[in-house]
């Protein structure tokens, strides 16, 4: 198997993110999360999953689409129809065979081909 990397050099200054917080709400608990902390959102159904880069999930029944809306200013990038991204966190574009695919924290997330351009233009 040979796979093409494109390692990203980030020249995007992403200090917006410093400092403010998304309130989650869960079935009985509201939490407070620093959106730096976020890696990525993904969607199942009406509830989303946000998953932190210290492993942690959260569940909340928010539309992937709002997150959007809230979090696009901020470096979020839409990778496909249910997962929602953290450009600072990418780790590397993977090209192979006409499959796209991009590591977030060690994990393997596909990109539409449609929004493929988004990932490869920043």
């Amino acid at each position: 198997m040979s796979y093409t990397y494109i390692y990203i050099y980030m020249k995007h200054d992403y200090n917006n993110q410093l400092n403010i917080r998304l309130r989650i709400s869960e079935k009985n608990k509201s939490s407070w999360i620093e959106i730096e902390n976020i890696s990525y959102l993904i969607c199942e159904g009406y509830l989303t999953r946000v998953h932190l880069i210290c492993s942690k999930t959260f569940t909340c029944s928010m539309l992937l689409k709002q997150f959007e809306e809230i979090l696009a200013e901020f470096g979020f990038i839409r990778a496909n129809r249910n997962t929602l991204v953290n450009y600072r966190h990418v780790n590397c574009l993977i090209f192979k065979k006409g499959k796209r695919s991009i590591f977030v924290n060690n994990f393997e997330i596909k990109v539409s081909r449609r929004r493929a351009f988004l990932f490869k233009r920043k």
